[in-house]
């Protein structure tokens, strides 16, 4: 958490297996990651929950929302809540 408490959330999407420099670096430091749409990849979610606590998601709206595990299974949906 930065000085001011302010928490730092960074949102990666559809990045279908390939995670980009750029946005690697500038979710360096961040306090949490949360991951929305397609993944590509265990990979993926390997390296971004080695930068931060990472939700991934799957968001097909208005069907369903959901949390994935790093194994690629899907849970059923929840809120996520961000305290800090």
């Amino acid at each position: 958490m930065s000085a001011n408490n302010a928490l730092r959330v960074v949102l990666v999407s559809d990045t279908h297996g390939l995670l980009r420099p750029e946005a690697r670096a500038f979710a360096a430091g961040c306090d949490y990651i949360v991951h929305g749409g397609d993944i590509g990849s265990a990979a993926i979610l390997e390296q971004l929950s080695a930068m931060a606590p990472l939700s991934p998601r799957r968001f097909k709206l208005p069907i369903s929302v959901g949390e994935i595990r790093v194994d690629g299974t899907q849970v059923e949906a929840r809120t996520l809540e961000l305290t800090g």
